[in-house]
């Protein structure tokens, strides 16, 4: 008896579990009647791959400059995780759109959420579909889609934002729905490729590219037009009109990254300008009640921008994500400033190795030059692009235009090179391909013949970069004994097979200055009577996050100057820094390729002097001043400077730094205590210029520094009954 009941039930629950079926199989049916389907373009899903332009799932950095449309990497899916539902809590406006959509979407590795209105979803289907039946007009041979047939067209839910009363079941349902919508509409190429598709997902061309973080945020925002009316033209300054009557907005996209703001065209994404995060970044809001509009202020130490929103919702959102920005943990800003108060913090077990003079730093130059993958940053004060990284050499491939030549070669790299010096009069400006017919290309400079000018000379001050991982800082030139320089002077004129200086490279700046500068191989001076001066430096090559903080000054200089001088050029770029969280990224293994020891742990920081002409920050820094007179306070026993001038004056109206207060204060504290303590200055017995003028003026300040006049060292210290000669040795040298 119990078994028949039990069977009997079964029955029943099966045959009730059949009923709920067909009413859903049923209800489905019946919901399309309210909803709409959208048609694909077309019945083509081939989607074209560029793979110079992709790299781990990623796009790379000429992506940006490439400028096709593509804000999702091709081949990688786009899933549309979930979409949760909440009250949006808006004003009386959102009555008939009372509701606020999470989706969560991922990309590759990528997984982000944004929050839509069911207005911002139909807004989507309407221009996909508008854009859908136009595609379908151009040609003939696509099939009108089959409702009957057809679950993989995306079909859009209509009326949900009219359903005020609803159930949680209901609401779910909307939900599901609206889901799968996303999921079909992103499978198509086209579809992934709209505007109004990269708007909504909130995505742009720097969404996903290797190298750069993740964008905490992105969306278009009017922002407050500027102008160009001051001396130094740059783009954050307020003409006169705007500041007495009402503001114009334009429309711009704004991407939120882990160390700087940056706005763009919202159609082109041309990049407008990098704002990066310092220790005067600050970002503000009010609510203008005029015109009932939000407004969010972002101003950092180079510039200022102001930024509209349309609702409250949106304004919240944003500063959200502002205020996560600002409690990053990669040292630019924070409660306390950063020791010397220098832009970027202490990096800690970061490796480095030293090089002295430029022999072994020129070839490790040339050697990371070709192990470049996708940039190279040269800053420098004169530069040669003819000059050879490796001597001696039978050919010319270890010439430094020859190098970039071969590495632009690979057409994912980009080089930019920032010149420092002010041209004389009599010196011509050259190209940096004005002697050799190979093209240097870079992409996104366009495939041409990139015009980087420069003066030449044999000593550069080189900052060089090569992906933003591993950083080379010299201020440099190769250098030889005097047993070298006389086997030069022995070798035939003729004969440059074995030489280490050919033409100009053979310098005496005593002797004369350089005259010609197109012509490199003309000597410039009788290398059979005149010696050549060779110069004595030491190089530095860093990795990791202390390479990205050199990077991120050359990227702030850079910027400002392309505002200045060539804001509306698009063969120079705006550079974008790297990121700090990828430590995959960060790491470089390759070093055996350009380095001959192995390099060791430091703890590093980058110190610098920089101010409004220079770098178009409005308070000057001088950590790298900060860094010394801390140096010389801390020193147990000795001082050793060795340095092309030594000028500091106490005191000066023209001389402003304080290193001789703090050498002044550590030799007085040393003779109070009654220590043994040196230090030791080595600069050469005159200064490299052949003009009598410039060598008179150089030689007038050092003097004055050391010995001349009552603000100069000795004589400080003699006043105040310090015998200068027991603690200050060697001050003139012949170099």
């Amino acid at each position: 008896m119990a078994r028949r009941h039990k069977l009997l039930n079964t029955k029943i629950l099966a045959g009730h579990t059949l009923g709920l079926v067909e009413v859903a199989f049923h209800t489905t049916r019946l919901n399309r009647a309210n909803m709409e389907q959208l048609p694909f373009p077309d019945e083509n899903f081939h989607e074209d791959i560029e793979e110079q332009f992709l790299r781990n799932n990623k796009f790379t950095l000429e992506h940006i400059h490439h400028c096709n449309g593509r804000a999702f990497v091709p081949k990688v899916p786009v899933h549309i995780i979930s979409i949760t539902i909440e009250n949006s809590h808006g004003d009386f406006r959102q009555l008939l759109d009372p509701y606020l959509y999470c989706v969560t979407i991922k990309h590759g590795s990528v997984q982000w959420s944004i929050y839509k209105s069911y207005g911002n979803f139909h807004d989507l289907h309407n221009e996909l579909m508008q854009f859908a039946n136009t595609e379908r007009e151009k040609s003939i041979n696509v099939l009108q889609p089959n409702p009957d047939e057809d679950d993989r067209y995306p079909w859009f839910p209509g009326k949900i934002g009219q359903k005020t009363l609803v159930n949680q079941k209901m609401l779910d349902e909307d939900c599901n729905h609206l889901t799968a919508y996303l999921n079909k509409v992103v499978t198509h190429p086209k579809f992934r490729t709209h505007p109004a598709t990269r708007t909504f997902f909130n995505v742009s061309c720097l969404s996903f590219v290797d190298g750069l973080s993740t964008s905490r945020k992105e969306g278009s925002l009017l922002k407050q037009s500027h102008y160009y009316n001051r001396s130094r033209r740059t783009p954050f300054d307020q003409p006169l009109i705007t500041k007495l009557g009402k503001h114009n907005y334009e429309e711009r996209w704004l991407v939120i990254k882990d160390t700087y703001v940056v706005y763009m065209q919202p159609d082109t994404y041309e990049i407008l300008f990098p704002i990066l995060v310092d220790r005067k970044f600050e970002v503000t809001h009010s609510r203008h009640h005029i015109d009932n509009y939000y407004r969010i202020k972002i101003k950092n130490i180079q510039c200022k921008i102001v930024l509209k929103c349309r609702t409250s919702l949106e304004c919240e959102e944003w500063m959200q994500n502002f205020k996560m920005l600002i409690e990053q943990p990669y040292g630019f800003i924070g409660r306390h400033a950063n020791r010397f108060n220098s832009y970027a913090p202490i990096r800690e077990n970061q490796r480095a190795h030293w090089f002295i003079n430029g022999k072994s730093y020129m070839k490790a130059v040339a050697r990371a030059l070709l192990t470049a993958k996708e940039e190279v940053f040269i800053t420098d004060w004169w530069l040669s692009p003819e000059i050879l990284m490796i001597r001696p050499t039978e050919d010319e491939t270890y010439r430094l235009d020859n190098l970039l030549a071969t590495v632009a070669r690979s057409d994912r790299m980009k080089t930019a090179l920032h010149s420092l010096s002010q041209i004389n009069e009599d010196t011509e400006s050259l190209d940096l391909t004005s002697t050799n017919e190979t093209q240097i290309y870079s992409k996104s400079w366009t495939t041409k013949l990139d015009q980087l000018t420069s003066a030449s000379k044999t000593k550069p001050d080189i900052i060089f970069i090569t992906e933003s991982q591993d950083s080379d800082d010299s201020d440099s030139d190769e250098s030889f004994d005097e047993q070298q320089s006389v086997a030069c002077i022995m070798i035939s004129d003729n004969d440059r097979r074995h030489r280490l200086f050919i033409g100009k490279d053979y310098a005496n700046d005593y002797e004369k200055g350089f005259e010609k500068a197109v012509a490199p191989y003309e000597d410039n001076i009788d290398r059979k009577h005149v010696p050549r001066m060779p110069w004595h430096d030491e190089a530095l090559v860093v990795f990791g996050q202390g390479a990205r903080d050199v990077a991120r000054h050359f990227i702030q200089r850079w910027n400002i100057h392309k505002c200045e001088k060539n804001l509306n050029d698009d063969s120079y770029s705006f550079l974008l820094p790297k990121s700090y969280s990828d430590i995959e990224d960060l790491t470089v293994d390759n070093w055996r390729e350009f380095l001959d020891d192995e390099p060791f742990c430091v703890d590093t920081q980058c110190v610098r002097s920089t101010s409004l002409w220079s770098s178009g920050i409005k308070s000057t820094e001088k950590s790298i001043q900060n860094a010394y007179i801390q140096m010389i306070g801390a020193a147990k026993h000795y001082i050793y400077i060795e340095n092309q001038f030594f000028i500091t004056i106490v005191g000066d109206r023209l001389v402003k730094n304080e290193l001789a207060k703090a050498l002044f204060m550590r030799i007085k504290q040393a003779h109070e205590s009654k220590e043994k303590f040196r230090i030791y200055v080595v600069i050469p017995l005159f200064p490299g210029f052949d003009s009598l003028n410039a060598l008179h003026a150089v030689l007038f300040f050092i003097m004055r520094s050391i010995t001349k006049g009552g603000n100069s060292l000795f004589c400080r210290l003699e006043k105040e009954g310090t015998p200068s000669a027991a603690h200050i040795l060697n001050t003139l040298v012949s170099r």
